[in-house]
């Protein structure tokens, strides 16, 4: 009796886990769409995250009005899900992008620290042209 019921809870804590997964997900390509802070208006970049799960690389780009490729890693600083920290530059800086997947957040770091910009991300293509201006365009 004891064994079923170690085994229901741990099929109940695996199911929660997965319930609260959020879009990042490893061995998959995922492409997000950067929001503001309060998502009240899409940035016209994003990101193509594909995220290696056996050794915790992630390849992709930046999408939609700014292109560039974009190499990162698996982080551990999603407190329900997966993270990943991105390095990019647009020939005129180096930016870190950390992306969480729960809460689905990210932040820009510039190389010597500093916080450039910050909001929410959907999952969707960034569009080409439109939006509010790139997330690395100085405001």
């Amino acid at each position: 009796m004891k064994a079923k019921l170690l085994l229901t809870g741990v099929a109940a804590m695996t199911f929660a886990s997965v319930a609260m997964a959020g879009p990042l997900v490893s061995n998959k390509t995922v492409d997000i769409i950067l929001q503001s802070q309060d998502g009240s208006f899409d940035y016209c970049d994003g990101m193509q995250l594909v995220i290696n799960q056996n050794t915790q690389i992630v390849g992709g780009q930046r999408t939609g009005c700014v292109t560039d490729a974009a190499n990162g890693i698996v982080g551990s600083f999603s407190k329900n899900g997966m993270g990943v920290a991105m390095m990019t530059t647009d020939g005129y800086a180096a930016y870190l992008f950390v992306i969480d997947d729960n809460p689905r957040k990210w932040e820009i770091y510039l190389s010597d620290g500093t916080l450039l910009n910050s909001g929410i991300y959907k999952v969707g293509i960034a569009p080409s042209v439109g939006g509010d201006g790139s997330t690395t365009a100085k405001k």
